[in-house]
This record gives C-alpha cells, sequence and structure tokens, in this order.
C-alpha cells in the first residue's frame, strides 16, 4: 500500500497558535509532524511577508 504525504497550507494563524496557551498542544503536534516529513507544510508569499514582519515570538 502507498503512503501520501499530507500537505497542509497554513497561515500566520497557525504560527501564532504555537505561542497561544489555548492552541499549543495541537500546533506543537502539528509542527511535529511537519519536522517528521508526515506533513508537507505549504504557505504563500503573503504569509512570509507576514511571519518575517511579525515580532521573534
Amino acid at each position: 500500500m502507498r503512503r501520501y504525504r499530507v500537505r497542509a497550507y497554513a497561515d500566520t494563524s497557525v504560527f501564532g497558535g504555537a505561542f497561544d496557551e489555548e492552541f499549543m498542544e495541537a500546533s506543537a503536534a502539528f509542527f511535529r509532524q511537519v519536522r517528521e516529513g508526515r506533513v508537507e507544510l505549504v504557505t504563500s508569499l503573503v504569509v512570509r511577508g507576514e511571519l518575517e514582519d511579525a515580532p521573534p515570538r
């Protein structure tokens, strides 16, 4: 059986959720799957620009 990697689009709220107590646990699990290669993270140029202008945290 062939396994396909999931592609997930993330806007800036997904990245911000990593620092929000309400979403921290789910965000950590999501980004762990990205690091493990189980999920392919997809963003846009708009998101990348917003992240560049965002505070470090």
